[in-house]
Parts: structure tokens; sequence; C-alpha cells
């Protein structure tokens, strides 16, 4: 998974720490322990979603500026990058802090719930994720895996596709509905 590369203004927008941000940086004791959860934080701050584990997901110009705004070494993540329960550890930490929650079975029914009607306005692919992208940020859910979500949005597409269809079978003439199932035949 490679991103883009991102811009100064981008990173300074999304990705500066706050005054709650260092409060919880300061927990952890050590150099690298402090680079890795603050980049993580830069990193969810940025992309919506956790970084991946094995090996740990860099974005090297989100390192650097964190590794700038503590003042050390950004290569203090090779060490902490080393340890995945302490990546995992910190992981629900901030997802703590940040008031973040996974996709569960309850916001996936509302994601569901959401595609299902934005299927039935929106045709584009590109549309629809970015819509539902927005969705999970706005309701505090992180993005989950890739796959899932265009998944997610071609199994709402087409059933929306035959509810649209229903609706207007239903307000056929009988006659015209026998017709035109002729010719699917």
């Amino acid at each position: 998974m490679h991103s883009p590369p991102y811009t100064r203004r981008q990173l300074a927008q999304k990705a500066t720490l706050t005054e709650q941000d260092w409060r919880e940086i300061r927990q952890c004791r050590r150099a690298h322990n402090r680079l890795g959860f603050a980049y993580q934080v830069g990193f969810v701050k940025l992309l919506h979603r956790f970084p991946t584990q094995q090996p740990l997901e860099i974005i090297d110009e989100l390192l650097l500026f964190t590794g700038i705004q503590l003042g050390v070494d950004p290569h203090g993540i090779e060490v902490y990058q080393q340890r995945r329960e302490t990546i995992a550890e910190h992981q629900e930490r901030i997802r703590s802090y940040l008031g973040l929650r996974k996709l569960g079975p309850e916001e996936r029914d509302r994601l569901e719930a959401f595609l299902f009607e934005e299927c039935g306005r929106l045709e584009q692919t590109s549309a629809l994720l970015a819509r539902t992208e927005t969705f999970l940020q706005e309701e505090g859910i992180l993005l989950p895996a890739e796959y899932l979500l265009p998944r997610m949005v071609g199994e709402q597409r087409v059933r929306a596709q035959e509810q649209i269809c229903a609706r207007i079978a239903a307000t056929l003439p009988h006659e015209v509905s026998t017709v035109l199932d002729g010719l699917l035949q």
C-alpha cells in the first residue's frame, strides 16, 4: 500500500500535534515509543485509519514531520516497529483517546443503510466511495481494510438496482410486464 506524497501544508493542517496529543505522547517513556505513538496519531488524523503493522506502514513525509515536532531522530521508528504488541497497545490508546470506533456490526448496519440510500442517487463508484469515507469520518468510525468498502458499495448498488427495477415493474401494466418477460426469455 503506497500513499501519495503529502505537502507541508497538508501535514501542518492535519498532523500537527495538539496540546491533548502532547499529553498522551508524554505518557510514553522512551523516545522511540513517543515517536511511534505520535506518528500513529498523525497517520490516523491524515488517513482516518491506522498504518498496517507488518511491516509498519511508513509515510516518509509524515515520519519526518513527526520527528521534527518531537525533536527526535525519525530513524527511531526502526526500534519502535520491532514490537508489534506496543504498536497494537498504542492503537487501542489512540482509538480511545480520539473517540474512534472500529467498523463493528452496528456500524456496518448503519453504513449499509447509508450506502443503499446513496446508491439510489449516485452511480459512480468513486463518488460512492468518497461519500462513504466522509460518512465514516463524520461518524468517528475508522476506515476498514481497503478491499471492504468497494465490496460493500457493489453489494448495496445491486440491492438498490433490484429495488428500483422492482418499483418500476410494479407500476407497469400486466400486459407490458408479460411482453417484457417474454423478451427476456
